[in-house]
């Protein structure tokens, strides 16, 4: 791939475009705080109760990619940085490298 040999060797890049995030419903400790200085033990009780359920924003979107590339080339690709650049050389994954420009990419071959 990198260098225009014709291979069959492959490698799978892990790559991280997004990653959920879980927002608590649960309220702070200084809502339970306020609560128990107003109320005792009973507003702390009723805050408890307020509590909403867990919001999540995002999607898990980890993808295996993977890459041909010839075993010489392999050897060159130690680090994400370049794991990420010959990515770029294949357009599908140009497409998306380009809607997730910071995107984790897993080097399979590091050190």
């Amino acid at each position: 791939m990198l260098c225009g040999a014709r291979t069959d060797a492959s490698i799978c890049c892990t790559t991280e475009c997004e990653r959920a995030c879980v927002q608590s419903g649960r309220p702070s400790w200084w809502v339970y705080l306020y609560g128990y200085l107003t109320l005792g033990w009973f507003g702390a009780t009723v805050v408890g109760a307020s509590a909403g359920e867990d919001k999540e924003s995002g999607k898990d979107r980890i993808f295996p990619l993977p890459l041909r590339v010839c075993g010489a080339c392999q050897k060159r690709l130690t680090s994400p940085t370049e794991v990420k650049a010959a990515l770029n050389l294949v357009p599908l994954y140009r497409q998306l490298l380009n809607k997730y420009p910071d995107a984790k990419v897993s080097s399979p071959l590091a050190p």
